[in-house]
């Protein structure tokens, strides 16, 4: 079986924890949240998000795993007691879900590739990556995730391309 690598929007995953710690914070009931506690904190008091935005980012955290839907209750996947939100935390929806996002390094983008797709956790994948080419100590961890993504079945051409290209650019420089 062939995996496809699933289309997702690029969403900060620190100012998403901050949203959901923000709303945690001012519910009692912290692992009873639902939808319209997030609608009611995030979009009518503090004017983070406007209406159409929250299935959005309600919908991007349950794909990213920071919160998971148990009947009507969402559940919390992290620990919010690290996340640090301060009294006059403001940002908007642009901030929140980038459309040029900061460039990430080739061997995160690889990791997101395998995790997008389905095959992995992210746990399992720094796992699998930890012993894939153990004899080869001193690889290089592109070198391991693309192994394993080809292990997976997981199509990633566009990242060998930008791979023979980086290293066509720096033997070029020699």
């Amino acid at each position: 079986m062939i995996y496809k690598i699933n289309a997702y929007h690029i969403m900060d995953k620190s100012m998403a924890r901050k949203l959901i710690t923000l709303t945690a914070m001012e519910k009692r009931e912290r692992n009873a949240l639902k939808q319209d506690d997030f609608k009611n904190i995030l979009v009518h008091k503090r004017k983070i998000l406007k209406e159409e935005e929250l299935d959005k980012f309600l919908a991007e955290c349950m794909s990213e795993g920071l919160l998971s839907k148990t009947g009507e209750k969402l559940q919390i996947n992290f620990n919010t007691s690290g996340v640090e939100v301060t009294i006059d935390m403001s940002f908007s929806a642009e901030e929140l879900f980038q459309e040029n996002p900061v460039e990430q390094s080739l061997p995160d983008r690889m990791l997101d590739a395998i995790t997008s797709s389905g095959a992995a956790t992210k746990r399992e994948t720094l796992d699998r990556m930890k012993k894939q080419l153990p004899e080869l100590q001193y690889i290089d961890n592109t070198v391991r995730l693309g192994s394993l993504m080809n292990d997976l079945f997981i199509n990633y051409d566009d990242i060998k391309k930008e791979i023979s290209k980086n290293l066509k650019d720096l033997i070029s420089q020699n």
